[in-house]
């Protein structure tokens, strides 16, 4: 459930940097925009790079029907 989220503020965090060299052209900044910016890039890869790896014990059971297929077509 973290890495979702933490892509999310990743997310945020960029777009709110790209707003905030946007509005430093405009020689308007915004600082308000680069911390809240800064603030969100950190959290989202904090959150992305804490999340629990997946279980390397058995396979994804994703593709299940393609692969009992395939071993049908090899049986036969």
């Amino acid at each position: 459930m973290r890495k979702p989220l933490g892509s999310f503020f990743f997310s945020v965090g960029l777009v709110l940097l790209v707003l905030f060299v946007f509005s430093d052209i405009a020689e308007q900044p915004q600082f308000g925009l680069f911390a809240a910016g800064a603030v969100c890039l950190i959290l989202g890869v904090a959150l992305w790079l804490t999340s629990p790896r997946p279980a390397s014990g058995e396979p994804p059971a994703r593709f299940r029907t393609v692969k009992k297929l395939m071993q049908r077509k090899k049986k036969a």
